[in-house]
């Protein structure tokens, strides 16, 4: 099984329930953490990943912004 198909499974609506109490549990917004998950299925298939740090940060500062407002 690929890193790929591993956050894919994350990703299933079957898993909806698990990954918001996990997330809950460890005090972890669920959507910034479907949202990073998501990015790395993105990155996955690449050789050269260029940006994804970019994209990492983009999307926690967005997260923290709509946090603070």
């Amino acid at each position: 099984m690929t890193v790929d198909d591993k956050i894919g499974l994350l990703l299933a609506p079957e898993a909806d329930q698990v990954l918001d109490d996990v997330c809950s549990k460890e005090g972890i917004d669920p959507r910034l953490f479907r949202e990073l998950l998501r990015l790395e299925q993105d990155y996955s298939g690449m050789r050269r990943r260029r940006g994804l740090f970019d994209d990492i940060d983009r999307v926690i500062s967005s997260a923290l912004g709509e946090g603070a407002a």
